[in-house]
């Protein structure tokens, strides 16, 4: 039963690059990121900051995504242990402080550079 799974998962895996069905699409993927960002030659320092801004806020996105597992495993395996349980309260109640201290930054850096621009 195993190896059946896992034959089916890989041919779930590999049946798109089969049947070509995201060929469409390249076109769109390839230029993706230069109205956004801008091209890469002719770069400025507000698209080099915005790029900055945005790999910085998703790496504390990953840092809050893994406290907030990190408490949750902490509460389930508490067991009737106060100190843990109290310990993953805290934790929680830390990284949604610092999920909103990181919206905020955010939209605080998002209005600052647009007043710039315009």
């Amino acid at each position: 039963m195993k190896k059946f799974l896992t034959i089916m998962t890989c041919a779930l895996l590999i049946s798109p690059a089969i049947s070509y069905a995201q060929a469409p699409f390249l076109s769109q993927v390839d230029n993706v990121g230069e109205e956004v960002y801008g091209t890469a030659e002719g770069g400025d320092l507000l698209n080099t900051l915005g790029v900055v801004i945005i790999g910085l806020m998703s790496a504390l996105g990953i840092v809050f995504l893994i406290l907030i597992i990190y408490a949750g495993f902490l509460w389930m395996t508490a067991g009737g242990n106060k100190d843990q349980l109290k310990k993953a309260q805290q934790l929680l109640l830390n990284a949604a402080i610092g999920l909103i201290i990181l919206v905020s930054s955010y939209a605080i850096a998002s209005y600052v550079i647009d007043l710039i621009q315009g």
